[in-house]
């Protein structure tokens, strides 16, 4: 059946692609080390001027430097803007490749806040590739998952139980760090793989629980 997009739908598909900005920006860094932190926000610039190529290579060379010295936290939110710039440029498996990267990195670092939002990200660029299950793995568990913990449950479950994601999941982590911002967006782009799955009726669930907890 062709769903037909009422002004509601459209609504909430409007405030989710704002949701999945919500997190994306690239950020400037406080370093100890002067040349490789110029170089980041050198890159910075460039990248608002959309010279992303150019952006691209001075985070690649403050990178460099960062790894050498064994400096995990700066590495990491280079990492992040270069996965950034990959994405502008449509150069989505690179960007992946890298937002792995940052997952480990930050994984290494117990940071779990910003573990939690990069798998968002990470979780938003496979959507980009057309990869909505692994996405929907990041964000809250396994379809498979889900399926049988529905099938097992035969009582009737408020829409928050029913949304409940597994440990190690965006959302969870999100719930877990009492961080609001991080849970919308990632309930957001949650709704928005299900859309594009075309399972209408979850999308619909997640986006409505985004906008609550948005309003919250």
């Amino acid at each position: 059946m062709k769903l037909r997009f009422t002004p509601w739908w459209r609504s909430l598909f409007v405030i989710s692609l704002t949701l999945s900005l919500l997190l994306g920006q690239v950020s400037f860094l406080k370093a100890q080390t002067p040349e490789p932190s110029q170089l980041v926000q050198q890159g910075v610039e460039e990248y608002q001027s959309q010279q992303y190529q150019e952006a691209i290579a001075s985070w690649n060379k403050a990178l460099t430097t960062y790894r050498e010295t064994g400096d995990r936290a700066s590495t990491a939110i280079v990492l992040e803007n270069l996965a950034r710039a990959y994405q502008k440029i449509g150069q989505t498996e690179k960007a992946i490749a890298f937002w792995q990267e940052v997952e480990d990195t930050y994984t290494r670092l117990g940071d779990i806040q910003q573990l939690e939002r990069s798998l968002t990200e990470q979780a938003q660029a496979y959507s980009r590739l057309g990869q909505h299950r692994q996405a929907i793995a990041l964000l809250c568990g396994t379809l498979e998952d889900a399926k049988i913990q529905r099938q097992r449950d035969t009582e009737k479950k408020t829409a928050v139980e029913e949304q409940k994601c597994q440990a190690g999941s965006a959302i969870a982590l999100a719930q877990q760090q009492e961080d609001r911002l991080g849970e919308v967006a990632a309930l957001g782009s949650l709704g928005e793989a299900y859309r594009l799955r075309a399972n209408y009726e979850q999308a619909l669930s997640y986006l409505q629980n985004s906008l609550k907890d948005r309003s919250s």
